[in-house]
């Protein structure tokens, strides 16, 4: 993401000042357009992508815990996996019907308001679903941890690691909130600088499980 947004990063500044009135539209920018609408499109997937990959990860892990225990129990890691895998579909699903038809997006024809509402509907599809697929995957695990065999102190630590979603969460609303997604183009830079930071803190998460271990030890094993 961060190599992409390089390449575009010019073009986003310009387009900026355009949208805000304090430089004329060039024809330079116009023949730039292209270029920047479909790196831009490979950048949406990207994110959207790294933030299901965290949620994966975290459930893989959590897979492990859950050997063992009572069917209903495999049976909400189950539905929390696919659960998780439609909303992921579905942003691809409103990504594509934002603009009709789709090659509109491209040559920056998806100007009517019917697709701009879609596009910003889009956003705060992908907003909702990431947020309840943390909020589901946070919960997994928190139902067994007071059943560990460690001190309370590992156990708050447990605790605290796994409920870290609560971040990437304030990222995600704050992200939609600075773009001014209003049902109107939204600011491409403010999206740029949010989505890079929801997307790094989410990764950085995934490290986090390693610490997970540390502190629980053999016994996480025993829940």
């Amino acid at each position: 993401m961060a190599v992409l947004y390089t390449l575009i990063n010019d073009i986003i500044f310009q387009a900026v000042l355009v949208g805000e009135g304090l430089v004329p539209l060039s024809p330079d920018l116009i023949n730039q357009l292209p270029f920047f609408l479909k790196v831009q499109f490979a950048i949406i997937v990207l994110f959207w992508t790294t933030l299901w990959a965290v949620k994966w990860s975290f459930l893989m892990y959590y897979k492990k815990l859950f050997v063992g225990l009572p069917g209903h129990m495999q049976k909400c890691w189950w539905t929390v996996v696919v659960f998780s895998i439609l909303a992921y579909l579905g942003c691809w699903v409103t990504q594509l019907l934002s603009c009709t038809p789709i090659a509109t997006y491209f040559n920056d024809n998806c100007q009517t308001p019917r697709d701009i509402y879609i596009s910003d509907l889009s956003l705060y599809y992908a907003m909702g679903v990431d947020v309840v697929c943390d909020i589901l995957i946070m919960a997994l695990p928190l139902r067994l941890l007071w059943g560990l065999k460690v001190n309370l102190q590992q156990k708050v630590a447990l605790a605290a690691i796994f409920s870290l979603g609560f971040i990437v969460i304030a990222f995600a609303v704050v992200r939609v909130v600075e773009t001014g997604a209003t049902f109107k183009h939204v600011n491409p830079m403010w999206l740029a600088l949010w989505s890079m930071i929801e997307a790094s803190v989410g990764k950085y998460f995934v490290f986090e499980l390693k610490l997970a271990r540390k502190c629980g030890g053999t016994a996480v094993e025993s829940f």
